[in-house]
């Protein structure tokens, strides 16, 4: 994979809308959690 500024830019928003979405599923579960 090459690198180039522009790569650099949309592989770090893949990573942080993953993240993201890792957060909201935690957010998600432990508010369900929280309800029972």
């Amino acid at each position: 994979l090459n690198y180039t500024p522009v790569n650099k830019r949309v592989v770090g928003m893949t990573l942080d809308y993953g993240a993201m979405n890792t957060w909201s599923e935690i957010g998600v579960s432990s508010a369900k959690l929280a309800t029972k």
